[in-house]
């Protein structure tokens, strides 16, 4: 998962692509692994509303909408430390916002990340741990699950800018498996949770966030094919208020057009 700011929860991946029916045996347990795809390039479309309030009243709304492309390559499998090298580069970009903040690439920036067979992050480049940068695309299991199995997991950063000390409780559900870009065998999963801010913070303000979405992880090639969340959240400091509604969306097979006219990613339609 991705985060933008002290507000703004982003994630990464749309649930776009085109699959045939869930299925339905809940028997048959299913491994999850990052297995190190060759290069691909993905399209990603962030949109935001941001409405600031004093007493009640709206003083401020503004809207974001960021359209980049990043080439995720495998640079190495190492199979006897069982570690996987992959360099992402933002090779296109449209729009406001630093991709820094969401834990991706700027413009021609290069990152190289190390990755374990279960999706976490061991090395990100430069970027110290505990920074946005090591919040892993997606929680996998650790175990083989069934469809209908849960998994939790906790997430603690702290904002490379503001130095703010962030926490994701996240709940994970297996929802079925699908055939999905022709012959690969992709998972459904469907995501839930909030982010809390932690320590002092917490003192002088109240932070409230809902999070929601869905996943498409193939088991096939072991990686995220797509997926689409979407999260509010609503920051309270005295007489000030701070509500966000957010959503990204990606495709490696979409056009930056047809994610842009997407109805999906709407922030004024969020609850």
């Amino acid at each position: 998962m991705k985060f933008k700011s002290v507000y703004l929860l982003i994630g990464v991946f749309p649930f776009l692509v085109q699959c045939a029916s869930l299925g339905t045996s809940g028997n048959q347990t299913h491994e999850f692994f990052v297995k190190g795809s060759p290069t691909i390039d993905s399209v990603y479309f962030s949109n935001s509303k941001t409405n600031k309030m004093v007493a009640g009243k709206l003083v401020d709304s503004q809207n974001e909408t960021l359209v980049f492309k990043i080439r995720t390559e495998t640079t190495k499998v190492d199979d006897q430390k069982k570690l996987i090298f992959q360099k992402q580069t933002t090779i296109s970009r449209e729009g406001e916002g630093k991709l820094n903040d969401m834990g991706f690439p700027e413009l021609n920036q290069s990152i190289q990340f190390v990755y374990t067979p279960k999706g976490e992050v061991v090395k990100a480049g430069d970027f110290p741990k505990g920074s946005i940068f090591y919040l892993p695309q997606v929680p996998l299991p650790d175990e083989p699950v069934r469809i209908g199995d849960t998994w939790q997991r906790k997430y603690l950063w702290m904002g490379l800018t503001n130095h703010i000390p962030l926490e994701a409780d996240l709940l994970v559900i297996f929802k079925g498996v699908e055939t999905c870009d022709t012959d690969k065998k992709c998972a459904l999963l469907e995501i839930s949770g909030e982010v809390q801010i932690l320590g002092f913070a917490t003192e002088r303000s109240d932070f409230k966030s809902e999070i929601r979405g869905k996943v498409m992880y193939s088991l096939t090639n072991g990686e995220v094919l797509s997926s689409h969340i979407q999260s509010t959240e609503l920051l309270l400091s005295g007489p000030q208020a701070v509500r966000v509604a957010s959503c990204v969306i990606g495709e490696k097979q979409l056009s930056k057009e047809t994610l842009k006219d997407s109805p999906i990613c709407d922030p004024t339609q969020f609850p």
